[in-house]
């Protein structure tokens, strides 16, 4: 007997008739006082009818349950997380560490940067680039609290604490010590000035221990620009400080001020060791090619015979922007020279338009923006060209031109080609590591326009961006993916030229 059956045959049951024990209205009677037993016993019996309806319903009721039980229910759903891949989780994290302690973005976060190398390093103990991150932004982090306490301490006018958290900046700091040189040569030409007028003051007055101080602050500032010719003497010649001099067997400093301090010193610590200038990097002088200097320099005194001039673009070739504007200052204040003041006006002008096109630039550069330093760096070098080539400049075609330059590669030149190389390449490395690879050769083609000498940048172009665009253009179906091929494609690996052919032979619009 299935359901259905069942239910019929309680539909064919009599109705019950319950009212002994239900009044009409209201509720169920029922005297409490009487003993249980009794009130069950005395509950009128259904018919017989009835009772196999009931009891047919109850077998349905368990048979229904039963099924229920013996049916397994559905297993609540449970999210599982998925399993992270711990090569690539190694990779982020050493891209997260590589990102926030870049120092010539600008933009360091060393908290999360430490966070992230240290958490590599629970991934892999013996991860050689976590701990060289590691080791590097522990030496980062106080080259960064040098510069910028030096900064705060210039914006005080404390020129010599300045140069003293400046002398914390050393080789090691990258980006930082660039910053450090530009601040070192504006605090250290005012010290140097201030502590030799002191030196000779104090011990023309007999003041000898004043006067050794300030002498030697002169010669620990003077020294970082000196030849060791001018500080120590030459081999098989002897130091002497007083009286008649053998210049065949015998040396003297000539610089006035250093010699007094020498002297000073010799009579306070007998004995001593020969003094030895400390090699403080930021007070150096902007490193220069030395072939190029050589060369540009007798091409400029070539070229410029009038001393203050040829001065000046020297100066400013080396990189000593400060002082380079000196000379052509000189010029125009001086009437007896007013036949040189158009061109010394017009060789001022391009300087400071090349040094502040420069400045600007850098600082973009040191924000995370190339892009943004592009244009000013090109302006720069524009102004730049026209100031090392000099007047020949028009007359030069452009193999001529760039021989010409490579001969004459200023301080500023250098540091843009440099610089736009090393950030292009480090920021593109960081959006590579993203997987944004369009964005990370766009980056890296720009660096590639300044120069192709890095072997570093090559590559990256040469393994990512000209890959991708040899396999965008085989896979492309459509006009759009066709032209997506151009975002990768590499000056003078030819698919550009490819594409572009595709393009028109496609008609794509």
């Amino acid at each position: 007997m299935d359901e259905l059956d069942l239910q019929a045959l309680w539909q064919e049951q009599p109705l019950d008739d319950f009212t002994t024990t239900t009044p009409k209205t209201g509720r169920l009677t029922v005297n409490y006082a009487l003993p249980t037993s009794l009130f069950v016993a005395e509950a009128p019996r259904p018919q017989t009818g009835a009772r196999f309806a009931v009891l047919a319903l109850a077998a349905t009721l368990v048979l229904s349950v039963g099924a229920l039980v013996l049916w397994p229910a559905p297993a609540p759903l449970v999210a599982v997380p998925a399993q992270a891949d711990p090569v690539r989780q190694l990779e982020d994290l050493l891209a997260e560490c590589r990102t926030y302690s870049n120092s010539e973005a600008g933009r360091t976060d060393w908290p999360r940067a430490e966070r992230a190398c240290r958490q590599a390093l629970e991934l892999e103990p013996i991860s050689t680039e976590a701990n060289q991150l590691l080791a590097r932004i522990s030496v980062l982090r106080v080259c960064e609290e040098n510069l910028e306490g030096a900064r705060n301490l210039l914006s005080q006018g404390r020129l010599e604490e300045t140069l003293e958290r400046l002398a914390g900046v050393d080789k090691r700091c990258e980006a930082y010590l660039f910053r450090a040189i530009s601040l070192g040569q504006i605090a250290s030409a005012q010290v140097l000035k201030s502590a030799g007028a002191d030196c000779q003051a104090y011990a023309a007055s007999a003041e000898l221990e004043l006067a050794e101080k300030r002498c030697e602050l002169y010669a620990r500032l003077a020294c970082q620009r000196m030849e060791p010719s001018e500080l120590y003497p030459l081999a098989l010649m002897k130091l002497k400080l007083h009286g008649p001099l053998d210049p065949k067997t015998e040396w003297r400093p000539r610089d006035e001020r250093y010699l007094t301090f020498l002297k000073l010193r010799a009579r306070s610590k007998p004995g001593a060791p020969a003094w030895q200038c400390p090699q403080i990097d930021s007070l150096r002088a902007p490193p220069a090619l030395p072939d190029s200097a050589v060369v540009a320099k007798a091409e400029l005194e070539r070229e410029y015979p009038q001393l203050e001039m040829s001065q000046a673009l020297l100066s400013y070739f080396m990189g000593n922007f400060q002082s380079a504007i000196v000379p052509l200052q000189k010029i125009l204040e001086n009437m007896a020279q007013a036949q040189h003041h158009a061109q010394a006006r017009a060789l001022l002008l391009d300087m400071q338009n090349a040094i502040n096109l420069y400045e600007h630039g850098t600082t973009e550069l040191f924000n995370d923006a190339p892009e943004r330093a592009a244009p000013l760096f090109l302006q720069a070098l524009a102004f730049d060209e026209a100031l090392v080539l000099g007047q020949s400049a028009d007359t030069l075609d452009s193999v001529e031109r760039r021989t010409a330059l490579s001969r004459r590669q200023s301080f500023l030149r250098r540091s843009i080609v440099e610089g736009m190389i090393s950030r292009t390449y480090e920021k593109g490395r960081t959006l590579a590591d993203r997987e944004d690879f369009r964005a990370a050769c766009r980056v890296w083609r720009l660096g590639s326009a300044f120069s192709r000498s890095s072997i570093d940048l090559l590559k990256a172009l040469t393994n990512v961006c000209t890959r991708r665009a040899a396999d965008t253009f085989e896979r492309a179906q459509t006009c759009e993916q066709l032209r997506s091929g151009l975002d990768f494609a590499v000056e003078g690996d030819g698919f550009k030229e490819k594409i572009e052919d595709s393009l028109a032979a496609q008609q794509c619009p």
